[in-house]
């Protein structure tokens, strides 16, 4: 059995020879890395170009697409039997491919499977994710994943059922939410909680960070949990109906929320201090306070950024 693996990679030249040697490193060796430049402004072409095996296909692009199109496209030339997922300043361990294959082996009728990972950076302290997780089956009415997106691995016939990303969250932080619950629809899912893939955090990732203009993308999560509520009580949503309109109103009432706004910014400032940016982190968190001044916690983690701050000056 062949897995292909899908990375696209974007101003990671620091991280993505690491990335890739996690993957030459597996202990499975009958895969392809499917690995594509999506038109990155620093070396990352260069050192993804300097390797010479010939499981490693590369489909560079001059022109960003994005992350989401750029998965798309570089999905759509997989030839594996088994499709998993591998971001370009991350490490799979070396039992990685071989334990989620042994998944698929002992559960015939499991579709997808995802593993334990752990957030990781230069000079930080590690945090494990889900360490309550256990392994077995996905309940179908999961309320958050027991795995890390970015461990998925799945039988390529959910790819043929399921397809690619939809091009709404293009750019987007929670895109794949949407994606494996389709799939989760479908298809029985499997989380080993075995640790077997580490996420690098950094200053410059993508996905992690917001500006405060970007409504769409910090209502990306509340814009899942809709779109799954609607699938849950009548089949269907708003995007499988093509009905942008009412996305896009639904994001614009949100929008108008002064709580709700106030809530994100925090959330984001958090998120961008643990990841090195303190200056959009101070600057997040004052927008909370001044949306909403009477929650405590929007001082709490303003305070935080601030000291990140003097602490990196």
């Amino acid at each position: 059995m062949k897995v292909s693996i899908i990375t696209p990679a974007y101003n990671c030249a620091p991280y993505v020879a690491e990335s890739i040697d996690s993957i030459l490193k597996q202990t499975y060796e009958n895969w392809e890395l499917i690995i594509g430049d999506d038109g990155s402004t620093d070396e990352t072409r260069r050192v993804i170009d300097s390797y010479h095996d010939s499981r490693i296909r590369t489909y560079h692009v001059d022109k960003n697409l994005g992350v989401l199109r750029m998965f798309n496209y570089l999905l759509e030339r997989a030839t594996g039997d088994f499709i998993m997922s591998h971001d370009a300043d991350d490490i799979s361990l070396p039992a990685r491919m071989a334990s989620q294959l042994q998944i698929f082996a002992d559960f015939p009728e499991v579709g997808v499977c995802g593993t334990g990972g752990m957030l990781f950076a230069t000079g930080k302290e590690a945090r494990i994710a889900n360490e309550e997780a256990v392994s077995g089956f996905v309940a179908s009415d999961y309320t958050s994943l027991p795995f890390f997106p970015a461990t998925l691995m799945y039988r390529r016939e959910v790819y043929e059922r399921v397809g690619g990303w939809h091009p709404f969250f293009d750019r987007l932080s929670s895109m794949d939410q949407y994606w494996i619950f389709l799939m989760s629809e479908k298809y029985k899912m499997y989380n080993l909680a075995e640790l077997l893939y580490l996420a690098r955090i950094h200053a410059t990732s993508n996905h992690r960070s917001v500006q405060m203009t970007d409504i769409k993308k910090l209502a990306s999560w509340d814009i899942y949990k809709e779109l799954r509520r609607q699938r849950e009580q009548t089949g269907t949503d708003w995007l499988e109906q093509g009905d942008l309109k009412a996305v896009e109103s639904y994001v614009a009432k949100l929008g108008q929320n002064r709580s709700w706004l106030s809530e994100k910014y925090r959330e984001y400032s958090a998120i961008r201090s643990d990841v090195g940016d303190t200056s959009n982190a101070v600057r997040l968190g004052i927008q909370a306070v001044w949306k909403w001044p009477w929650r405590s916690g929007n001082y709490r983690t303003l305070l935080y950024a601030l000291r990140r701050a003097l602490a990196v000056d």
